[in-house]
């Protein structure tokens, strides 16, 4: 048995997610992409919700990439025997700070740190007129000679990473 609520536009997951949680509700389902999956994971990160939320992804955006490095079917169907079967991982989680709107930004293990969410939303604020897969590519083109290097470090569990030198990474 679901309940469902649709997001109308960039960053509406956060009002619907904080209500329904509200109101008791403890399991969620992403369907989307790897921006609406990260933009979920934001509101539970950001409102200290790990500990209290489960989170189910159903690939159904343009970019799948959280999917695949899951091992969750892109076939919509099979994904759906998967969450329904119960199968919960607790997942790493990236923490970036940096060039974002928010401040911190979290990322599910994903390699773009966070340029799909931003791409998804310039995509979503941009031309209308502009559709599908082209709009997106464009966008990322776009968001990806806009992103400024940061300087940071890299740590895992609270450990910091050193690059093969015995040196912190610093650029990315």
């Amino acid at each position: 048995e679901m309940d469902w609520a649709y997001t109308e536009g960039v960053l509406m997951a956060h009002k619907i997610l904080l209500k329904a949680v509200e109101d008791g509700y403890t399991k969620f389902i992403s369907v989307g992409g790897d921006g609406m999956a990260n933009e979920v994971l934001n509101v539970i990160m950001n409102n200290d919700l790990a500990d209290k939320v489960t989170l189910g992804i159903l690939p159904m955006g343009t970019s799948n990439e959280i999917h695949i490095a899951y091992n969750i079917p892109l076939k919509y169907e099979d994904a759906l025997k998967v969450l329904l079967g119960g199968k919960v991982i607790r997942a790493p989680i990236g923490k970036i700070t940096g060039d974002f709107p928010t401040g911190t930004h979290y990322v599910l293990n994903h390699t773009d740190v966070g340029l799909s969410s931003l791409t998804a939303i310039s995509a979503t604020n941009g031309v209308k007129w502009l559709k599908g897969e082209i709009k997106y590519y464009i966008y990322a083109l776009k968001n990806i000679v806009r992103f400024k290097e940061n300087t940071g470090s890299i740590k895992v569990d609270g450990e910091l990473i050193l690059n093969d030198n015995g040196e912190p990474f610093e650029k990315f």
